[in-house]
């Protein structure tokens, strides 16, 4: 409906200006209108569509509704030539913009995913475009995650920074405790394992990465590096004195590894905090951890143990407050500490030093050989 200038009313001046029954009855023909064009485009219409691409419609048949795909403002666009332009546009996909649009010049019609999945010609067509999407997300939460682990890391920091001495030591106890006495990890190369399958003579290595681990044999029981020698170190595992004298010990395994871990506690506490108060203090902050592992401190440690040892708390700040890598739980030994002291000369970390020279029976030579090939 449209006046003397061929400008059209709007349906709000209809209603202005018209009867309530005159404008019920034009709007009663607009519907009527609609419907028939709906069915003009159904896919039992005989009405026949040009492609707005026609680069890989069939040349021989006419085109149907049901061969194609029409986008919100009316473009036709079959499904050979839709499916050819879903795979190249997934190919252009960003972070700001993962959609599919209408190929027509000016038409900015996205096509839902359920639009694709119904007129793509093959399921490959639809698996490039839902790959595309999830690769281009994947790395978004990458990247989303990285800028996390950044911004926790920098608080952390900033934290820790304004810490007192006393909660610096406290908290570097805590990680050195958790990150090396309740974990399990390798005598030679210091990687944390959770467990391991079968053999008790374990090797340090993984199924699932070829590349990973120092390929070292160690004692599941006592924790001992035992080199390479595959004979020599299941003949310890058969006789080691902290184990089952059975190479697979299955489910009794757990409780000799938490008893190890109760013993390493008690030599930590003991002979590198040497205050009780302070060991007292690091036992609440992972009372979850030792419960996992049956170590109550108040039954493992009394106070009188401390006496014969115990320093005064400053001292012990004064002492901890540095790098705690190098910590060893055992005393030092007259005869390994000359040949201990000329690898950390070498660059070597103090444990890794003490594993080797394990490992090749006090031979320093031997020991600098293998620290050579693990690094």
């Amino acid at each position: 409906m449209q006046c003397e200038f061929s400008l059209p009313f709007t349906e709000s001046e209809i209603a202005r200006h018209t009867p309530a029954k005159l404008f019920n009855d034009l709007m009663d023909a607009r519907l009527k209108n609609y419907k028939r064009a709906v069915a003009d485009i159904d896919t039992d219409s005989p009405a026949v569509f040009d492609c707005i691409i026609d680069v890989y419609c069939p040349s021989s048949a006419d085109l149907h509704r049901q061969d194609g795909i029409i986008c919100s403002q009316g473009h036709f666009l079959c499904r050979f030539d839709f499916s050819r332009h879903c795979e190249s546009q997934s190919k252009m996909f960003t972070e700001d913009d993962m959609n599919i649009y209408c190929p027509a010049n000016g038409c900015d019609h996205p096509y839902s995913y359920r639009e694709i999945a119904e007129n793509a010609t093959s399921e490959k067509i639809l698996n490039a475009v839902i790959v595309a999407r999830m690769k281009i997300q994947h790395l978004t939460y990458e990247r989303q995650f990285d800028k996390r682990v950044d911004y926790a890391v920098k608080k952390e920091v900033k934290r820790r920074e304004k810490l007192s001495k006393r909660e610096r030591v406290l908290l570097r106890l805590r990680d050195y405790v958790s990150e090396s006495i309740l974990n399990l990890r390798c005598p030679s190369c210091s990687r944390v394992y959770i467990d391991f399958r079968n053999c008790a003579c374990i090797t340090c290595a993984s199924d699932n990465d070829p590349s990973y681990g120092c390929k070292i044999m160690f004692c599941g029981y006592c924790q001992k590096n035992l080199g390479y020698d595959s004979g020599a170190a299941h003949n310890h595992v058969r006789i080691c004195e902290k184990g089952l004298k059975t190479l697979y010990p299955d489910a009794a395994l757990e409780g000799i590894l938490n008893k190890q871990k109760k013993i390493n506690l008690r030599k930590f506490f003991l002979h590198v905090v040497k205050n009780y108060e302070l060991c007292l203090e690091i036992s609440k902050m992972l009372h979850v951890q030792f419960k996992e592992i049956g170590f109550q401190f108040e039954d493992f440690l009394f106070r009188q143990d401390f006496q014969h040892a115990e320093e005064d708390e400053d001292r012990v700040l004064r002492r901890l407050d540095t790098d705690l890598d190098d910590l060893v739980l055992e005393e030092p030994d007259e005869e390994t500490e000359p040949a201990i002291a000329h690898l950390m000369l070498m660059g070597f970390q103090r444990r890794q030093a003490r594993e080797a020279l394990q490992a090749s029976n006090g031979v320093l030579r031997d020991a600098v050989v293998q620290l050579l090939n693990n690094n």
